[in-house]
């Protein structure tokens, strides 16, 4: 059983009542976007860049493929290099990934965000453009229409999925640090003086 590691959740736990209503779901999403905030400095978040969203299926690319051009606020500083959380509105319908759609997200100094990614379709799908909003969370529910314990969930879910990448490229170094210790050592025999690795 996972530790429950996080005191305000467990506070609220014990306050909640069912079925949950949203106010609660709020309050659960609260607490754990200050939970992240307060281990993000642990782990290398990905760029609002990176997050696969245009397209179909298993065809899916990232916005920095499209590059697309970003609307916002003046007092609001947001690119495609911005690192935080980020996830597209779940499309309902087959249909639906051919259409314009949201994403949300995170920023790793803790803003919500949400953007409007419009689409053009001449033979591929491409981003072209992306409106981007700093909100509150309850703005950010009702402009997107995802429901509260999916934001929740999707915030864990991104969590995995870094935890995962930091994995792979955790074996990647390990097996490019194996050869560069086997020709060091190789080196090592036949050259006297050569500096060590170290730990």
């Amino acid at each position: 059983m996972p530790i429950l590691d996080d005191r305000r959740f467990v506070e609220l736990l014990g306050k909640i009542k069912r079925p949950l209503p949203d106010g609660d779901w709020l309050r659960l999403i609260e607490a754990r976007r200050e939970f992240i905030l307060e281990n993000m400095g642990r782990f290398t978040l990905p760029c609002l860049g990176d997050l696969r969203c245009v397209g179909q299926g298993h065809g899916l690319h990232d916005l920095w493929t499209d590059g697309p051009a970003i609307f916002q606020l003046k007092a609001f500083r947001l690119s495609l290099g911005t690192r935080g959380i980020f996830r597209r509105s779940p499309p309902r319908f087959l249909e639906d990934f051919a259409k314009d759609f949201y994403i949300w997200g995170l920023t790793d100094n803790g803003d919500w965000i949400t953007g409007l990614v419009n689409l053009t379709r001449s033979g591929t799908l491409k981003a072209t453009r992306l409106h981007a909003e700093k909100v509150r969370i309850s703005k950010l529910i009702s402009t997107t229409k995802i429901p509260p314990p999916e934001i929740w969930a999707g915030l864990g879910r991104s969590i995995k999925e870094i935890l995962v990448a930091m994995r792979s490229n955790m074996k990647a170094a390990e097996k490019v640090m194996e050869v560069i210790s086997s020709q060091h050592y190789a080196m090592n025999l036949a050259v006297e003086g050569l500096e060590e690795l170290g730990e």
